[in-house]
């Protein structure tokens, strides 16, 4: 569904009737899309379809990158250790 949602006038559009063309208008309100086929020498048509009958597009649909939100910090338990007591009059003995 999000690649039907995709489809924007320039896309590429294949329909499951074999039909291809060129994406000219988009009409969301009802899920169309108007299609031109042909080509200059032999006529340009225009052609209403449902956005239901694509069968291949190169609409790419956007990817929606997840929220991560910080996890929490876990703390560290912290071993108690005694501390280390150096006298000033021991290190100035030697």
């Amino acid at each position: 569904m999000d690649m039907l949602n995709a489809i924007q006038p320039g896309n590429k559009v294949k329909t499951i009737g074999g039909i291809c063309g060129v994406v000219v208008e988009v009409c969301p309100e009802d899920n169309t899309f108007v299609l031109e086929t042909g080509t200059e020498q032999s006529g340009k048509s225009y052609i209403k379809f449902d956005k239901q009958a694509v069968y291949q597009t190169d609409a790419v649909a956007k990817k929606e990158e997840p929220v991560v939100q910080d996890a929490p910090v876990e703390e560290t338990p912290f071993e108690e250790t005694a501390p280390v007591e150096e006298s000033v009059e021991e290190k100035t003995e030697e």
